[in-house]
């Protein structure tokens, strides 16, 4: 019985670290993928890209890979409650994200 679980457990080691090996060829980088900001997320999600990284316009808080997912995520998990104030599609939301922009905006201008 000894034998059979060593053997076992020496079949598992062997197939993990060729698993290992292989994943490790295989590893892709977040520069490689060429994502892209769409402009609608600005509106949707009040996000907008600065210095090739997308940034909530809401608190500032920059998100490190540009996913749709991720962005969505932030938006609602952090600021739930903005679309309840500022509905989607309307002028009100657009006016206030505009007017975030330009805040955003105007704080890196004082930093440059």
């Amino acid at each position: 019985m000894r034998k059979i679980k060593q053997s076992y457990f020496s079949n598992f080691r062997n197939m993990t670290s060729k698993l290992s090996k292989s994943s490790e060829a295989k590893k892709r980088k977040v520069t490689e993928e060429n994502r892209t900001f769409i402009a609608s997320w600005e509106l949707d999600y009040v996000f907008t890209l600065s210095n090739d990284k997308p940034v909530c316009l809401i608190c500032q808080h920059p998100i490190s890979v540009l996913k749709k997912v991720n962005l969505q995520r932030h938006h609602t998990s952090m600021h739930d409650d903005f679309d309840k104030h500022y509905p989607i599609g309307t002028k009100v939301r657009e006016d206030k994200v505009a007017s975030l922009r330009q805040s955003l905006n105007g704080q890196q201008s004082l930093f440059r």
